[in-house]
């Protein structure tokens, strides 16, 4: 008669819910460095208005021109702040699901440690079984 470990569905279960929030780590991450991207790109593009703007004063430009370059401006820090913003919400969901995975792997491990325990325990009840058996046969042998 094979024992089998009783928990071990269970610890297939904490696998798989492990491994799906290794999955929304990843997940997370990946979003957070677009994110930074969007936000990166998103300096660039104001730091590229701003030397357009610097080289349309010195061919001289009109008071519309100059303020429809501040409004674009100012609209490009809006958004970059948006950006910011919702980096910085990725960044905290993301330490949020890497704590949720860390607390997941750690339940995981105390069913795999039960697990070895068991079987160490099956192991041991096998060979203390045929010590038995050999000493059975070495007293019939008398």
């Amino acid at each position: 008669m094979a024992a089998t470990f009783r928990l071990a569905r269970v610890l297939r279960l904490r696998r798989q819910r492990r491994e799906r929030a290794q999955d929304e780590v990843a997940e997370a991450r990946d979003a957070l460095a677009e994110a930074r991207e969007r936000v990166a790109a998103a300096r660039a593009a104001q730091v590229r208005v701003r030397d357009a703007e610097a080289a349309a004063v010195v061919r001289g430009m009109t008071a519309e021109e100059l303020l429809r370059h501040r409004q674009f401006e100012e609209a490009s820090r809006a958004r970059e702040r948006r950006l910011v913003a919702e980096a910085q919400q990725l960044a905290a969901e993301l330490l949020r699901r890497r704590e949720a995975l860390v607390a997941r792997r750690r339940e995981e491990r105390q069913l795999e440690k039960l697990e070895e325990r068991f079987a160490d325990r099956v192991e041991a009840a096998e060979e203390t079984a045929a010590m038995r058996l050999l000493d059975d046969l070495a007293l019939r042998r008398r």
